[in-house]
């Protein structure tokens, strides 16, 4: 099987070069060691990724673009500002079509009476899907591949099926872990909070973890005070955004669900969980363990973790433009 190789390797190749040149600024910040290590993981899963949507999907460009989304999400800074980013992608149209549209409901153009009655039946089923039926519903399972999930089964045959399962592969096979161990991450994921999510807000200190092994090991973030082994320890601190449908009380179809993720994202809604405050059957914002709230953000450094994370942007913005 013939090798593939991606347009921008070459970029990829110097920034992983620049890492390693830039990695000894990091031997007193084990944060840094722990992010420039992930990236350069992440660096290397997009070369497979990108090889695949080449070799097996004949150049896809929506394949490319999925490769390039899963690295730009493993950036220093990006990384697990949310959690599950499968859930923040869920398509509302694609349940939509699986279920309601002509081929999903076997709709027929026959001219006869039995066909009116039968057409006739599936317009209001397809008016339930918009006003009534849950989207997603109790079935649905992000990442899933049935009707019930957001996968476009219909979207996905004859000559573009096979495209179609490695876009697929590619999107989905790097399944997120929790940011970190709390009970905060136990909340509903599948079902109808299938489209629902857990989004960073700020951070919270932790006194509690004396030093760096204690920090990073709990996936926190270490920052150092100096040389040594001195320093304060932070945990990035997360709202969870019930996208779950309760505004227009059993209307829970396309058009409710929309709406009810627009007024999730309000400005005040918004204002209101940065200030640490909840929003009743939007969002519910974690709490600080075992210490005085602190929604301040840490003191902004330049650093050269955020100028690999800018160059890699350009690029993606690059190679977007050639795609184009």
């Amino acid at each position: 099987m013939t090798k593939y190789k991606c347009d921008n390797s070459m970029i990829v190749t110097l920034v992983e070069k620049g890492i390693k040149t830039l990695s000894f600024l990091s031997k007193n910040d084990p944060s840094k060691k722990k992010l420039l290590s992930d990236l350069e993981k992440s660096l290397k899963v997009y070369k497979k990724d990108c090889s695949l949507c080449k070799g097996s999907a004949d150049n896809d460009v929506k394949c490319l673009d999925t490769a390039l989304t899963n690295l730009f999400r493993q950036l220093p800074y990006i990384k697990d500002t949310i959690y599950p980013w499968n859930n923040y992608d869920w398509d509302y149209s694609n349940f939509v079509d699986n279920n309601y549209s002509a081929k999903a409901t076997k709709s027929t153009k026959v001219g006869s009476w039995s066909a009116l009655r039968k057409n006739t039946s599936i317009f209001f089923k397809f008016f339930n899907a918009l006003i009534k039926d849950a989207n997603p519903n109790r079935y649905s399972v992000s990442g899933g591949m049935d009707k019930y999930s957001d996968f476009p089964i219909y979207g996905c045959l004859g000559n573009d099926k096979k495209n179609c399962m490695v876009w697929n592969k590619v999107k989905n096979h790097h399944r997120q872990k929790n940011p970190y161990n709390s009970k905060f991450f136990n909340k509903k994921l599948h079902g109808e909070n299938s489209s629902s999510y857990f989004a960073k807000v700020g951070v919270c200190p932790r006194p509690d973890l004396k030093n760096s092994n204690q920090c990073i090991k709990n996936n926190h973030t270490w920052i150092p005070d100096g040389s040594g082994n001195r320093g304060k320890c932070f945990q990035n601190r997360y709202i969870y955004l019930d996208n779950s449908v309760k505004i227009m009380g059993n209307a829970k179809g396309y058009v409710p669900s929309v709406v009810n993720d627009v007024l999730s994202l309000s400005p005040l809604n918004l204002f209101n969980a940065f200030q640490g405050k909840n929003v009743d059957g939007h969002m519910t914002v974690q709490k600080c363990p075992k210490i005085i709230e602190n929604y301040s953000n840490r003191e902004e450094r330049i650093d050269f973790l955020k100028i690999i994370s800018i160059l890699i942007i350009v690029s993606f913005i690059l190679y977007y433009i050639r795609l184009r």
